[in-house]
């Protein structure tokens, strides 16, 4: 008979950006687009983004939730709770 197991998830490092006020004026879009590359158009709405990927996925990153860049570069949104139960600064 098979029972559950435990796993852990294996230690990766990210690349993350969080969303604040200050990133969301027009003159700092750049950090943005810089962080997440040429190939992700956004639109700015007044306290979010999305992120449309080219493979027709968009997202949306609110103020406050962070943007991660995975090891295999793909990208993701995730709350500021979820995030601080997650990851530490390396």
């Amino acid at each position: 008979m098979k029972h559950p197991k435990f796993y852990r998830t294996k230690p990766a490092v990210v690349r993350v950006l969080r969303l604040d006020h200050d990133l969301l004026k027009e003159e700092n879009l750049k950090t943005i687009r810089d962080f997440i590359g040429s190939n992700y158009p956004i639109s700015k709405g007044s306290s979010h983004i999305v992120i449309h990927d080219p493979n027709d996925i968009s997202f949306q990153v609110n103020l406050g939730d962070w943007i991660i860049r995975n090891a295999k570069g793909l990208l993701s949104p995730c709350d500021n709770n979820l995030f601080d139960e997650m990851y530490e600064k390396v």
